[in-house]
């Protein structure tokens, strides 16, 4: 469906992250992806890409925070934070 890279991945979680908790629109932009994060009546509709011929994505507010904590633990998982 959709190919990110690491730091791709990690921005876009951030970015889903903030959208579901604030309840508001967002617009992830970095030099791989153009990704819209957009609050609709039941779930959240993700875009990537151009809008003439985006991806689009449909998520329930069931499900949405499964798929932020999945993004980003895969993120984690290919390339760990070292902590202290």
């Amino acid at each position: 469906m959709v190919a990110l890279d690491l730091e791709d991945a990690r921005e876009f979680g951030r970015r889903l992250i903030e959208a579901v908790h604030c309840a508001r629109n967002q617009l992830v932009v970095t030099s791989g992806i153009r990704i819209s994060i957009n609050v609709v009546a039941n779930g959240y509709h993700l875009q990537f890409g151009d809008m003439n011929s985006a991806t689009e994505l449909f998520l329930g507010t069931n499900c949405i925070w499964r798929v932020c904590q999945g993004l980003l633990r895969i993120a984690d998982l290919i390339a760990p934070v070292e902590s202290n």
